[in-house]
């Protein structure tokens, strides 16, 4: 029963981990997507000169600029498998939460009914 709980709550507290580091990877993600997006407007743009990059402040020109979105399209790839990797691990964790309050509850109301038919309730 005491197991069962205890299960429960260490895959809760894993869940919950995951889920804080699925909206961090998220919030990062969102702010790539827009300077990606940036990039590709001023790069289709044809009389784009250069560009001042948001992160360090220097100037690129229209090559550096190509390779820096390249960076980022890579970086996007890497997020989303290390995304797709939380989703599972934290779906995981709640299967095993879940489980494990079932069982931990259905145990404790098992536990409850017996002694309570073993130590008899009439005097």
């Amino acid at each position: 029963m005491g197991v069962c709980l205890t299960v429960s709550l260490g895959a809760g507290l894993i869940q919950l981990e995951t889920t804080v580091t699925a909206y961090q990877l998220n919030m990062r993600d969102m702010d790539i997507h827009v300077t990606r997006k940036r990039m590709r407007e001023v790069l289709a743009n044809p009389e784009f000169v250069s560009i001042e990059e948001t992160t360090s402040g220097q100037v690129l020109d229209r090559l550096q600029a190509q390779k820096e979105l390249a960076t980022l399209d890579a970086h996007i790839r890497k997020a989303d498998e290390s995304f797709k990797r939380l989703q599972r691990k934290g779906l995981a964790a709640y299967r095993v939460r879940n489980i494990g309050l079932i069982f931990g509850f259905a145990s404790l109301v098992a536990w409850k009914i017996i002694t309570l038919y073993t130590t008899g309730t009439t005097p």
